[in-house]
């Protein structure tokens, strides 16, 4: 199967996926990628003794994989409802009240670049569009920015274009 997406100048491959089974469809490699996340109806997650009340609507979630099986891994974990609650996307995700929906991506051939500065980046690049940051969620392990999770003011499409201009960002 060949793996998804333009072919940047560095190895590195963007991609968007969306619709049923869309996680088999992401390429087995290190990258980065903003997950979309509809809240059908309004709850508190609960992480690790922080409760987060999320309104209904869509959210955005920055992550990244480096581990074995790559995003394909990372993303298929975050679309299966059934897991154990490890990070505090699984909160969200393995409730009844969310659907995860799909993913825009950025993978690297060559590993990728070291350090998880990246995401900060992602990140920021949502609020400057006018994402919501829920402050402190998904972001523990990071010092330069307050959240990963972010409450989306667009609607669907809106939202897969400002998640795909600000990994495009970091292609070149």
């Amino acid at each position: 199967m060949r793996e998804p997406g333009p072919r940047g100048k560095h190895g590195r491959v963007l991609g968007l996926v969306l619709g049923t089974g869309w996680a088999e469809r992401v390429p087995r490699l290190p990258g980065l990628y903003v997950l979309f996340v509809e809240v059908k109806e309004g709850f508190a997650a609960s992480t690790r003794g922080r409760r987060f009340w999320l309104e209904r609507g869509l959210y955005l979630y920055v992550g990244s994989a480096r581990g074995p099986g790559g995003l394909r891994a990372r993303l298929g974990r975050h679309a299966a409802r059934e897991k154990r609650v490890w990070w505090h996307i699984d909160a969200v995700t393995s409730s009844n009240n969310a659907l995860v929906l799909g993913a825009a991506f950025l993978a690297w051939r060559n590993g990728g670049p070291a350090g998880s500065g990246m995401e900060a980046v992602v990140s920021g690049c949502l609020v400057s569009r006018g994402a919501k940051p829920v402050p402190g969620f998904g972001a523990s392990d990071d010092r330069m920015c307050s959240s990963h999770f972010f409450y989306s003011p667009w609607g669907l499409c809106e939202s897969l274009w400002a998640a795909t201009r600000c990994l495009l960002g970091l292609r070149d």
